[in-house]
């Protein structure tokens, strides 16, 4: 790849910063373009979607703070165990795993650890970063200073999770339910709602940013070799755990993690999947038994095409595959929004680089197994029953994120990342 630059293409002050950002918005524009649906963060003047936060100035050390406690960088906090960084912070954003991997010639390597440290107030402050490439501890006011925190950003937004969320997860589940399950098997048809359309978007992406030259080879700052060996790593290190699970093996302070928007407002909706899940399950196979024995389920459990996935899971039964679905629907829709969207982020050069209403019943239908399916229609009232039980649910959490993502309720900046309300539909 040729990864020279015009003189003209460099992005160095801020007049040449607020340029390219209307040359991004301009790029992206979008003429002729029709109403979008409701809810949907489409746009009709543009191909990029609307932002559900922005940052005032990407740059600053609060806009720091806000992508730790409230953006991307939630999935990276830990309580400081580094001992050469204890003298800055108790607690640590660390996107540094990147620089173990070779770039080409015209980058610097990424990787870097951010530090903050909290106030007696409740606030956090930034007090140092430690920028891999650069091989030192930067602190505020040193001249390093604001190039140490966009390698920071930087690492943060290239270290998010398309191998997993998109190559292992989805994948696995689409591809699975379509090869093993008749399309009226009752779990099938729940899975075809949550993975509408995976099986293209999958393949769009494998085409256009896994290739050699392809997009996300072009984007990224890594050779293609190095490129397949994030891949893979990424893949093999994938842990199947409830969500629940992933809060508990977080390594925080209780007062700290409780807070977090991925947790306080994501564990509220993980619990409502949970329920309308379990209670899915429970229509049509009362038992283990019923589980276990199911020859379909038996062959869906395996996940031929994703062994990483496979392997990751438990035994199967009533309770592993509840815990399964429910982590799947959990993935493509408050867990993508978190990881898959950085629009915010990236229509800024300075940024990273690399209730509901009429419409509620859209896919109920999909789940209506009383004709060709050959179920009881009591089934299919139990489970309409559920499916309100959890939109009603679902309206309350949203209004409570709203809540707490009001001006001096404590969060650093508003994050819809969570709301159901934000989820794509």
């Amino acid at each position: 790849l040729d990864d020279s630059r015009h003189e003209s293409q460099l992005v160095r002050t801020h007049s040449e910063r607020c340029a390219a950002i209307m040359l991004c918005q301009q790029a992206f524009l979008r003429t002729g373009g029709g109403a979008p649906p409701p809810r949907s963060s489409a746009r009709a003047d543009s191909y990029l979607p609307k932002p559900n936060c922005t940052f005032a100035d990407i740059t600053t050390d609060h806009s720091q703070v806000a992508i730790a406690r409230c953006g991307m960088g939630q999935l990276y906090l830990r309580s400081n165990d580094q001992p050469q960084l204890q003298a800055f912070g108790d607690v640590i954003c660390d996107a540094s795993a990147l620089a173990d991997f070779n770039v080409r010639p015209a980058f610097e390597r990424l990787g870097a650890t951010a530090v903050f440290r909290r106030e007696a107030s409740g606030a956090w402050t930034i007090t140092a970063v430690d920028w891999k490439h650069g091989g030192k501890i930067v602190k505020p006011g040193d001249a390093d200073w604001e190039h140490a925190k966009w390698c920071w950003r930087c690492s943060l937004v290239t270290y998010m999770t398309l191998v997993i969320s998109h190559w292992v997860v989805a994948n696995a589940i689409a591809s699975s339910c379509r090869e093993t399950m008749s399309p009226f098997h009752p779990i099938r048809r729940l899975l075809q709602a949550i993975t509408y359309n995976t099986a293209s978007i999958n393949h769009n992406s494998a085409l256009s940013l896994f290739p050699a030259g392809g997009m996300l080879n072009r984007m990224s700052p890594f050779p293609y070799e190095e490129l397949q060996r994030i891949f893979a790593v990424a893949a093999d290190s994938y842990k199947f755990q409830t969500w629940p699970q992933v809060y508990e093996a977080v390594k925080l302070p209780e007062d700290v993690k409780s807070k977090l928007p991925i947790y306080q407002d994501g564990l509220e909706v993980y619990a409502a999947f949970h329920d309308f899940v379990s209670g899915y399950v429970n229509t049509y196979f009362p038992d283990d038994a019923k589980v276990t024995s199911d020859k379909e389920l038996q062959e869906y459990w395996k996940f031929s095409c994703v062994p990483q996935y496979a392997r990751a899971l438990p035994q199967l039964s009533k309770q592993a595959l509840i815990d399964q679905l429910t982590r799947g629907t959990f993935d493509v829709t408050g867990y993508h929004e978190l990881v898959g969207y950085v629009v915010a982020y990236t229509t800024d050069p300075a940024g990273f680089r690399p209730e509901l209403e009429p419409g509620d019943e859209d896919w109920l239908p999909q789940l209506d197994l009383t004709a060709k399916g050959g179920y009881d229609t009591k089934h299919f009232a139990e489970v309409s029953k559920l499916y309100a039980d959890m939109m009603s649910e679902m309206k309350q959490i949203s209004a409570s994120v709203k809540t707490r993502n009001a001006a001096g309720a404590g969060r650093e900046m508003a994050c819809a990342t969570m709301d159901p309300l934000a989820f794509e539909r």
